[in-house]
């Protein structure tokens, strides 16, 4: 035989070709997916951080808003600007009651970092005043045309501009933002307008804090034009296929949702509308710069993989080669246990020490399976019994509902001697399923509690069907689950007579020297499948009480235990409980 021709040579020229292919995969996968991970990190922090800005934009707005509301209600204003040439004491008079009626709302009337100018029109142009020191010697003519028309007619409502030149050396910001507001009187005369000029630096303050190296925040008008951002070469410039690209991704969303668009694979975009701006929170985001540190590891990780993959294949090669031949014969004898049969499986341990080792724990692993098999088994078959022994004590929150509803009636009738019937036997119910905790009862107080379960419903339907006992003298003692008769004398009550008021059930308990047979007999309406035994799924009870009573007879006492129903249409039901004889304990 070949040397080069071994297993492990193939296993070599195999294995070591797949660890390079495989670490070259591994890597550029790690690569990838960190790069997917973080991003998907840094969208959902940017989405958080977009609608905290979002938030604090409407809480300037608002002031904004505030301050053209009292600009605009304010007669003062209205005074000064329509005005018709005044005299020099009608002028002042005109500036004091604006000095007046600033005192008082100053605060509302220049909101952080702004000031306001309020301007005439319709032949009051030249009527003009501003709250800051640095303003224009006059209103530019241009202005109504520009900034309050579209198409001709008249923008009522307030707008944010940009104008870089529109306010050079008469405003002290630096860049400036600007807010108008169409003056209308009570008969729609268009008598003026308001403009608040807001500094593009206190905007920008909002969001800078969420801004790191190859991120850029926007605030971009519907139109296109930029009224702020991060990155100040963009300011006073437009954007339209920036906010044509958020506009194609955001027509099916509302205001408040967030739009990611990936705009190519160099950017991943967010935006989100400002429904008060008329305007898109915008913010880019640049992988590239953001990972970049990621990157510049990314062929040091690589090395790293590769080399610990070789050393890592190398060792194991090593490895199994000393284990496989006398492991082969440990192998071959555990493909026994594929048939569950644990039994007679057991390995005699014999090789090396370490081999023994691992035959004798396999030998303890293979005992323990065994055992937990075995309590595994119990323990299943004791958590079925609880949950059965559970369902059989519940009380149906319907029959407690009807119930009280029948007492409640009673006690409108003044049928007060019923009314403490159904009380203590109700009581006498919930003593007997919620307060006792064991599972055993005698036949004597189960029949008695079943009188009370029978006199409640015949409370609330009437006395045409009677229930009538026919038990042995040496049954009265004898033990036997609880609430075991129960669920067939309701089954009796809802599902036996339907079509009529009236019918019998009959009880019989007799034994003999093994048994406790119980049978319950009605004269209703009766089923199809005369001879259906509870094991053959055929007899359809409504209530799942009855499959669990049978389950529970058969689980607490053996196969040869439980229900058999035996029915005829129009011939009635007849149901055999059989159950062990089981004597008191003395």
């Amino acid at each position: 035989m070949k040397r080069y021709n071994t297993i492990f040579i193939r296993i070599l020229s195999i294995t070591l070709p797949s660890f390079l292919v495989l670490s070259l995969i591994i890597s550029i996968s790690c690569i990838k997916i960190s790069e997917n991970v973080l991003l998907k990190e840094v969208v959902e922090i940017a989405n958080r951080n977009l609608i905290q800005v979002k938030n604090s934009l409407l809480e300037y707005n608002t002031e904004i808003a505030v301050a053209i509301s009292k600009i605009s209600n304010s007669k003062e204003f209205k005074a000064y600007i329509t005005a018709d040439n005044p005299s020099s004491s009608e002028q002042l008079n005109l500036v004091l009651e604006i000095g007046r009626y600033m005192d008082t709302y100053r605060e509302y009337l220049t909101p952080q970092d702004s000031y306001f100018m309020i301007a005439g029109a319709e032949g009051n142009e030249s009527r003009y005043y501003s709250s800051n020191t640095s303003k224009w010697g006059s209103a530019p003519t241009d202005f109504i045309d520009r900034f309050l028309m579209v198409d001709g007619h008249l923008i009522t409502g307030t707008n944010y501009h940009i104008d870089k030149e529109l306010f050079k050396g008469a405003s002290p910001f630096e860049n400036n933002i600007f807010v108008t507001k169409s003056l209308i009187d009570a008969q729609k005369n268009f008598y003026g307008y308001v403009v608040l000029v807001l500094d593009e630096k206190y905007i920008a303050s909002i969001y800078e804090d969420y801004i790191t190296s190859g991120m850029t925040i926007s605030v971009i008008s519907n139109t296109g034009d930029i009224l702020s951002s991060s990155d100040k070469e963009r300011l006073f410039t437009a954007n339209e296929e920036l906010i044509n690209l958020i506009k194609d991704h955001s027509e099916e969303l509302s205001d408040t949702d967030t739009v990611k668009v990936i705009k190519n694979d160099k950017e991943t975009i967010l935006a989100l509308y400002l429904p008060f701006y008329d305007a898109y929170l915008v913010e880019e985001i640049n992988p590239l710069i953001v990972f970049s540190s990621l990157h510049s590891i990314a062929d040091k990780i690589i090395f790293i993989i590769l080399v610990t993959l070789l050393i890592v294949g190398f060792v194991v090669f090593i490895a199994t080669r000393n284990i496989t031949k006398p492991l082969r014969y440990l192998s071959e004898r555990m493909l026994f246990t594929v048939t569950h049969d644990f039994r007679g499986q057991m390995i005699e341990p014999q090789g090396s020490n370490e081999l023994i080792l691992i035959t004798q724990a396999y030998n303890t692993m293979l005992n323990d399976i065994k055992e937990h098999v075995k309590n595994l088994v119990s323990e299943q078959k004791e958590r079925r019994k609880a949950e059965l022994n559970a369902l059989q004590m519940q009380i149906n929150p319907h029959f407690l509902y009807n119930t009280l509803t029948s007492i409640k009636y009673l006690a409108k009738q003044q049928r007060l001697d019923e009314v403490d019937e159904t009380i203590h036997s109700l009581i006498s119910i919930l003593q007997n399923v919620i307060g006792k905790t064991d599972s055993m009862t005698t036949v004597r107080d189960e029949i008695e509690n079943l009188g009370y379960f029978i006199y409640i419903n015949q409370i609330r339907y009437g006395n045409g069907i009677k229930v009538d006992y026919q038990i042995a003298r040496d049954c009265y003692d004898l033990m036997m689950p609880k609430l075991i008769i129960q669920p067939f004398i309701e089954n009796a009550f809802f599902h036996g007579f339907v079509g009529t008021d009236v019918g019998n059930i009959t009880v019989f308990i007799n034994s003999d020297e093994e048994l406790l047979m119980i049978e319950v007999i009605d004269n209703g309406v009766g089923m199809a499948n005369s001879e259906t035994t509870i094991n053959e799924k055929k007899y359809h009870f409504s209530g799942i009480g009855i499959n669990n009573v049978h389950e529970r007879i058969q689980l607490l006492y053996g196969e040869e235990y439980g229900i058999e129903v035996y029915s005829e249409v129009g011939e009635g039901t007849s149901i055999i409980i059989k159950l062990p004889k089981i004597e008191p304990m003395t």
